[in-house]
């Protein structure tokens, strides 16, 4: 199991898999019973355990907990069918482009492989149906048994284990309430939208049900938990949550049994603007703060870029002109002194009106650059530090896919240095380095806006093209 699942193999060492024999061994000398998705529950509990006092009854208090934990905690199977069949019935009122695209991929160059789902779902179906080769045929393509396997394995199979830990964490406060579990489950869904549409037959949907999770930021995760069970907002948002950055891999339309996925799509993306740019600095305390001086860290040297990316492409940017303005600067703490500053005169609008070719409604998002000038040459630039955010989310209207701007205020941690290839490689959590030009606290705040609601434009330029990139003239 461990050397098939991708959410497992980190766990992959022989001190684990005999501290798993011996709790499982004790468990079956208690209950005479074993059963395959006992090692997916059995993880949280081994990761949890911290009594060191009692440290040589470990294997058999872990063992107790599981045993608590089937008894008690785990939803009835009957449940997870329902839990699964409710999220699918949701998805075709709600949702019913991403249904419809997965149940018709689902069924192209079908071939189930049935050692993905545990006993209790192929046992459970074959009664149901009557008949295993019935079952195999037609049950298991279908994508519900994959959400009945995420929760039968209660998401420790999928999901990366600090992703698996915050959610167990949630059940165990509101006590294995099995709206919270579809929740979960939802949410996940939601975060790998992008990805399921990006698919074209079942081995590649089942790739994503499988392999995909445990790749989502635990951050993301948490995002869109909250976003559906707390907040109790609109599932449509969540996969902008997603800010793990896929590479752009063209997709070609495939034909099977009359049923064709199409392939490109004409897409328009909505003019934008960004304002209000406010920088959080922590700079090396022994630094003179002097506005002008070249000599010390000069403010009105900073310049903000954004750069918008779909699919890995850079689509366009845009850079502030602007001098910004000190608002204010904080007591120096641990070497780090930190400043605010504020560039209250740019409205920087970034318009990308031509028609695009999609072969999916891809994220797009934000990669904000905070780069200072060494001299009077433009070029000339260090980078300070950088972050991203999602700046589109996809949607269709019509045969027109489109995407909704996520418009409001921003604000990011920033990563000290240059970014890295891949978005997919800034981190959750900047990291700290003794050679970083800035130090831990530091972030920029923004206000994406739409330029016609604030009536931006003039009733006489309003039908001009405006550019991609542009600099304002230092006054």
């Amino acid at each position: 199991t461990y050397s098939k699942v991708h959410a497992l193999h980190p766990y992959l060492e022989e001190h684990h898999l005999r501290f798993t024999i011996k709790i499982l061994n004790v468990l079956y000398t208690y209950k005479k019973d074993y059963e395959p998705y006992f090692i997916y529950w059995l993880l949280p509990f081994q990761l949890s355990y911290r009594d060191e006092k009692n440290k040589a009854e470990e294997i058999y208090v872990i063992a107790m907990h599981l045993d608590l934990f089937v008894r008690h905690c785990f939803p009835k199977w009957a449940n997870v069918f329902t839990i699964a069949s409710k999220i699918m019935t949701d998805l075709s009122t709600n949702d019913p482009e991403f249904y419809d695209h997965l149940k018709t991929i689902s069924k192209i160059r079908t071939k189930v492989n049935p050692k993905d789902f545990v006993t209790e779902i192929i046992s459970l179906e074959s009664k149901q149906s009557g008949s295993a080769t019935q079952y195999t045929r037609e049950l298991m393509s279908d994508p519900v048994i994959f959400l009945r396997k995420w929760i039968g394995e209660m998401f420790v199979g999928i999901l990366n284990t600090n992703s698996a830990l915050y959610i167990w964490d949630q059940f165990f406060m509101i006590k294995w309430n099995t709206q919270y579990i579809e929740h979960a489950t939802k949410a996940i869904l939601y975060l790998l939208r992008d990805r399921f549409m990006y698919a074209t037959d079942y081995d590649q949907m089942r790739k994503v049900f499988l392999d995909e999770p445990c790749l989502l930021h635990t951050t993301d995760v948490q995002a869109a938990f909250v976003h559906l069970a707390l907040k109790n907002e609109d599932p449509k948002f969540i996969p902008a949550m997603n800010q793990r950055f896929y590479p752009y891999k063209p997709v070609i339309s495939k034909q099977d049994d009359n049923r064709q996925i199409p392939n490109k799509r004409k897409a328009y993306i909505e003019t934008i603007g960004i304002k209000d740019i406010s920088l959080t600095l922590a700079i090396p305390a022994n630094i003179t703060i002097n506005g002008g001086s070249r000599q010390e860290f000069d403010i009105k040297s900073i310049i903000i870029e954004i750069q918008v990316y779909s699919a890995g492409e850079k689509i366009g940017d845009v850079s502030t002109g602007s001098l910004p303005v000190l608002r204010g600067k904080e007591p120096a703490i641990n070497n780090w002194q930190r400043i605010i500053i504020d560039i209250p005169n740019d409205k920087l609008v970034l318009s990308i009106k031509e028609a695009r070719t999609s072969h999916m409604p891809t994220r797009i998002q934000a990669l904000v650059i905070v780069r200072q000038r060494l001299n009077s040459i433009i070029l000339n630039l260090i980078t300070l530090g950088h972050c991203r955010f999602p700046l589109y989310v996809p949607q269709k209207i019509g045969n027109l896919d489109t995407w909704d701007v996520t418009f409001g205020p921003v604000t990011r941690a920033l990563h000290a240095g240059m970014p890295p290839i891949s978005l997919d490689m800034i981190p959750d959590i900047p990291k700290t380095f003794v050679s970083d030009k800035i130090g831990p606290g530091s972030s920029v705040s923004l206000v994406v806006f739409d330029p016609k609601a604030e009536q931006y434009f003039s009733q006489d330029n309003s039908s001009a093209e405006m550019p991609a990139k542009f600099f304002q003239t230092l006054s």
